[in-house]
């Protein structure tokens, strides 16, 4: 259908207007078509338009479905409005709306990214109450709660019941549990690291940096440069933060020169300049 192709590319404003064109043409809408252009909300982050084809849909005596809600609390999220978000999950519960694995998501990633974390672990809690079945976001969202609140070690716990359920684990549920270890345990990071190709999950810039992140707040200096070289020889593209972590591993340790050296190759590895790189070397020759 091409409400849905233009959804799926995020074209809102075709989408948009393809719609009006039906309404204008007296075709009977249903959730189906609205549903559609809401997703492309999603996509571009819109949360007002999501919000206000949901109450078109209402003015038009269009019944929502779980769908209808999925795509608006995920818009909402998108967007940062959690409390949005939220209400709209409300609204499913006081209607009788079915809610799902992806409603759940949604709205503990909404409270997640508003910094409601104690929302958010409520909101596993209900699930497992309520039988809803758990995914790699689910846990992604919920070690990230667990890690923001402080409670690291309930973070690891909750990885290691993913693991214990044999939960389809993703980079971004990897990353969250390397996260947590950040300036608590670094070779706990590497650990965790270490699963990740027997998992059969991709390695990626944001895991090798949040990796390195954690080895050099748990004083791992010389395996944060050993994930460097890793990152070289999987070819795996660097970014400022990627440097950013490296040239802090042997300025802490008072190695200076060698923080110089890795500053004097990143343009040459296309990574950004970064001021936080700059600043630690110069503190790192201060001191030495």
């Amino acid at each position: 259908h091409i409400l849905s192709r233009l959804a799926r590319r995020g074209e809102l404003q075709m989408a948009q207007l393809f719609l009006s064109w039906h309404e204008l043409n007296r075709y009977e809408l249903n959730a189906y078509h609205y549903n559609a252009v809401i997703g492309a909300c999603t996509r571009t982050s819109m949360w007002t338009e999501a919000l206000h084809m949901f109450d078109v849909m209402a003015e038009g005596k269009v019944e929502s479905d779980t769908i209808t809600f999925n795509a608006a609390i995920s818009a909402c999220s998108e967007g940062g409005e959690w409390k949005n978000g939220l209400q709209l999950f409300e609204v499913m519960r006081l209607n009788k709306v079915e809610t799902d694995t992806i409603t759940f998501n949604a709205t503990m990633s909404a409270c997640q990214r508003g910094c409601q974390w104690v929302k958010a672990l409520q909101l596993f809690t209900e699930m497992l109450q309520e039988k809803v079945e758990l995914d790699a976001i689910t846990f992604s969202e919920t070690i990230s709660a667990l890690e923001e609140s402080g409670e690291w070690e309930r973070a690891l716990q909750f990885f290691h019941v993913a693991e214990q359920r044999k939960v389809d684990l993703n980079a971004t549920t990897f990353s969250a549990a390397i996260t947590s270890c950040k300036g608590v345990s670094g070779r706990k990071a590497l650990q965790i690291f270490s699963l990740m190709a027997p998992s059969k999950v991709e390695l990626d810039t944001t895991t090798f940096n949040v990796a390195m992140g954690a080895c050099v707040q748990g004083a791992e200096w010389g395996k944060a440069l050993g994930l460097l070289s890793a990152m070289a020889q999987s070819e795996v593209e660097t970014n400022a933060i990627t440097f950013a972590a490296a040239v802090q591993a042997p300025a802490r340790s008072g190695g200076w020169a060698k923080s110089l050296q890795l500053l004097s190759v990143m343009p040459r590895s296309r990574a950004e300049s970064s001021t936080m790189c700059c600043s630690t070397v110069i503190s790192a020759c201060e001191k030495g």
